[in-house]
């Protein structure tokens, strides 16, 4: 009984061969359902074009920034005098010089005149007219000196007031900065500035 279940048994679990002796084809099976499609997802609305970046200034080209308040810049100069002032106070200080030399000579020969005299007061001798001549002279001589050294003073003067009277006044200027501007540069930037006179 045993001896012919197990031979049922392996009658049954052996594939079935056709006539000459290839399997035998078996039964299809049936492929399994495609489950059913999903419906399409909606679409995001369309992004409006990002914006492209303005181009980067190039280093030539000068920046302006927002404006912002700056303080004034007051510039004081003094003009020069003019050529003709120049050439008056040049030509008073010359002639003051002359004059001034003029009285020194004049100055030099009254003394020698005088030690002329002053060498013979105490020997007694009987006054002469070459003593007088010598006095005379003397005395010229020092009126002289004092007149050139007179009026070249009052010329060297008169110069040095004038020299104070043209000199020119001083002038004042007002910057006032409006924009400032900004150059880039490799490695930096060069900062400078329009301004109004």
């Amino acid at each position: 009984m045993r001896i012919a279940l197990a031979l049922v048994a392996s009658v049954v679990a052996a594939p079935a061969f056709a006539d000459d002796g290839a399997p035998a084809p078996t039964a299809s099976v049936p492929a399994a359902e495609e489950p059913p499609a999903q419906p399409p997802a909606e679409t995001p609305p369309a992004q409006p074009p990002a914006e492209t970046p303005a181009e980067e200034p190039s280093n030539d080209m000068l920046v302006p920034t927002p404006r912002r308040r700056v303080a004034d810049i007051v510039v004081t100069s003094r003009p020069d005098r003019p050529r003709t002032t120049v050439i008056g106070l040049a030509a008073g200080a010359g002639v003051g010089v002359i004059l001034g030399g003029i009285g020194l000579y004049y100055h030099l020969d009254s003394r020698d005149a005088s030690n002329q005299l002053n060498s013979h007061r105490a020997t007694g001798e009987v006054w002469s007219a070459d003593k007088q001549d010598a006095y005379d002279r003397a005395h010229s001589s020092a009126t002289r000196a004092g007149v050139f050294y007179g009026v070249g003073g009052a010329v060297l003067i008169g110069t040095l007031v004038a020299l104070i009277l043209t000199e020119p006044k001083e002038e004042t200027t007002i910057i006032r900065p409006h924009t400032a501007l900004v150059a880039p540069t490799q490695g930096g930037a060069v900062v400078g500035g329009m301004w109004s006179f």
